[in-house]
């Protein structure tokens, strides 16, 4: 436990410069690097040992100057461990220990394969599913490490690149398994995740449906899909992949060598460096998670690839759904602009499930931008519960949690032509007034911005692109 005694003839020290050592709180070093007294400049703090003129020592309160306790303790965590990367931490369930002021501390969330235990996350100093935690001891920390039972089969991206030249998927399937082994998150025969990879000889969706596995989460716990069927009949993406094995976001393209339909295409000429190949998007929902880019393969190209546990045979179970949320979804047919806003209303009218508030197409109207029919402090969710994001995410252009790429009828977008996730916003960003093609009204000239439905980073604004005022788009539909 942390020392704390009383400033004793704190008056008398010697005071260098303009500090006056009377004020209980740390103090900065001067220019110079003047303290009072005899204290010693540190890390542009003043420390060391103050002492009275008489040669007596000054006791300051531990709480101004440290040591510092760090705290830890672990939640559901039998076969668990939270270490901190140079020595002190080293625990569960609990333990503390203490380190001077400044220090760095890097604490790691430790899972042993065999445990059946995924790590949900971060509380109090510590955040986030990333099982590194960086602290600097400035204070008194306390942390708590949660960890869960696994019920669902984990998903995640590989963190580190891989070659694209290992000539085969069940290749890629060992690297998975050394990737999740190294993480703890494998059985004990470190024989649990699969690639979702195809070769000349073998298609991920035949490798990998094959085991029985259903219920599919990425490392957060939110559901990614229920059956891998799923994927390829009904486009079922729930949450994109986004995270690796450590927990840590992974924004950018995965090696699949796999269409949307779970077939090969395009895997590096039997993965060994020639040809292209097909990749897909963490962050990225139906169809583009596995198909979004072509790139073409060299002998030096390296690529995260998706690694499947296939451990479980658990359904997916919707979330449940509070009064207080609202829902978004993507109109399942286009709507053409010229007969006005009133119109497009009317389109998510008819496809929208019956609401006592309403539905209205998101976009600008007249001079107030689509920002103005969300509420900041809403959460937005998709037909089945899945969160989207809060409304300041949506107001901000923020990259959502969720995609806006389930119609109301609950299937998902399964178009596979260029054009089909193209969504009419009208605007570059949702703060943007209006009016949008004179509110839907113009269709022989003008532009007006389109957003792509299955990405959750340019929903709104496709890299600033945008399509003649009479082109035919999707909308998104919000509830009022």
């Amino acid at each position: 436990m942390r020392s704390q005694v009383a400033l004793v003839a704190v008056s008398a020290l010697v005071v260098v410069g303009c500090y006056d050592p009377r004020v209980r709180a740390r103090l900065e070093c001067g220019p110079n690097g003047e303290c009072p007294g005899d204290q010693r400049c540190v890390d542009k703090v003043c420390g060391g040992d103050p002492v009275q003129p008489d040669g007596g020592p000054v006791f300051l309160d531990a709480d101004l100057i440290g040591p510092y306790d760090l705290t830890v303790q672990l939640v559901g965590a039998p076969g668990a461990q939270v270490r901190s990367v140079a020595p002190g931490i080293d625990c569960g369930p609990a333990c503390s220990a203490s380190y001077q002021r400044g220090t760095q501390v890097v604490l790691r969330a430790v899972l042993s394969n065999g445990s059946g235990l995924r790590f949900a996350g971060w509380r109090g100093d510590c955040a986030g599913i990333d099982v590194e935690c960086r602290l600097t001891m400035d204070g008194p920390r306390d942390v708590t490490a949660v960890f869960e039972v696994q019920t669902h089969n984990l998903v995640f991206a590989t963190r580190t690149p891989l070659s694209t030249r290992l000539t085969s998927a069940a290749l890629y399937d060992a690297r998975c398994n050394t990737a999740a082994s190294a993480a703890g998150l494998n059985n004990a025969s470190g024989t649990a995740f699969m690639a979702w990879t195809s070769d000349t000889g073998s298609t991920a969706l035949q490798r990998l449906t094959g085991t029985g596995a259903r219920g599919f989460v990425r490392m957060d716990g939110l559901a990614f899909t229920d059956r891998l069927s799923d994927l390829v009949t009904g486009n079922m993406v729930f949450n994109p992949v986004l995270f690796d094995e450590g927990g840590r976001e992974l924004v950018g393209n995965v090696a699949t060598g796999t269409s949307p339909q779970g077939q090969a295409l395009s895997h590096c000429a039997g993965w060994t460096g020639g040809d292209s190949v097909a990749m897909g998007s963490t962050t990225g929902g139906p169809l583009t998670w596995t198909y979004y880019t072509f790139p073409t393969c060299s002998l030096t190209t390296m690529a995260s690839f998706y690694c499947f546990q296939r451990s479980f045979a658990a359904a997916i179970v919707d979330p449940t759904i509070s009064p207080s949320q609202k829902r978004l979804f993507v109109t399942r047919s286009k709507h053409t602009p010229g007969a006005g806003l009133a119109a497009a209303d009317d389109l998510c009218t008819r496809e929208g499930p019956p609401s006592s508030a309403g539905w209205k197409a998101l976009l600008a109207r007249g001079t107030q931008p689509a920002a103005a029919m969300l509420d900041a402090g809403t959460i937005y969710i998709s037909m089945q519960g899945h969160i989207i994001g809060s409304g300041r995410e949506l107001i901000d252009n923020g990259r959502l949690r969720s995609g806006i790429w389930q119609y109301a009828d609950l299937g998902f977008f399964d178009e596979l032509s260029p054009s089909a996730p193209q969504v009419l916003t009208g605007t570059f960003t949702p703060t943007t007034p209006g009016p949008v093609c004179g509110d839907l009204m113009v269709t022989a000239t003008g532009y007006a911005a389109n957003g792509m439905l299955n990405d959750t980073q340019r929903w709104w604004s496709r890299d600033m692109t945008s399509q003649p005022c009479g082109a035919s788009m999707r909308l998104y539909c919000v509830q009022q």
